[in-house]
């Protein structure tokens, strides 16, 4: 088994047609699945901390981690006060990004 990148315990048993990138999309949603569990109640402490910094960190990866973060990061900056420059210097990378179809995603969503 492989452990996925994060400290989510997600564990996926390891294929040839899974490459690295696959995975921590796996990670992303499993990320936004613990976030939106907890709903309302969610607290800025070390493990959600690094949950949201994993979507902040999708923001630096291929074009899929980036569409999905531009859809999950407006969902929870707003619990991460000591994040939010972290979060606009990722939202500012999007805006940048040179995929087109990156940039609309993000301008739409937001």
């Amino acid at each position: 088994k492989t452990k996925v990148k994060g400290n989510t315990s997600l564990h996926m048993e390891k294929s040839n047609s899974i490459d690295e990138g696959e995975i921590l999309f796996v990670d992303i949603i499993a990320t936004n699945d613990k976030l939106t569990n907890l709903g309302e109640k969610i607290e800025e402490n070390s493990e959600t901390k690094e949950l949201y910094l994993n979507l902040i960190e999708a923001t630096k990866q291929s074009r899929k981690q980036k569409i999905i973060a531009t859809q999950f990061i407006p969902q929870y900056y707003h619990f991460f006060d000591s994040l939010i420059g972290d979060t606009i210097n990722a939202i500012f990378d999007l805006c940048e990004d040179s995929d087109l179809t990156v940039r609309i995603i993000l301008l739409k969503k937001n």
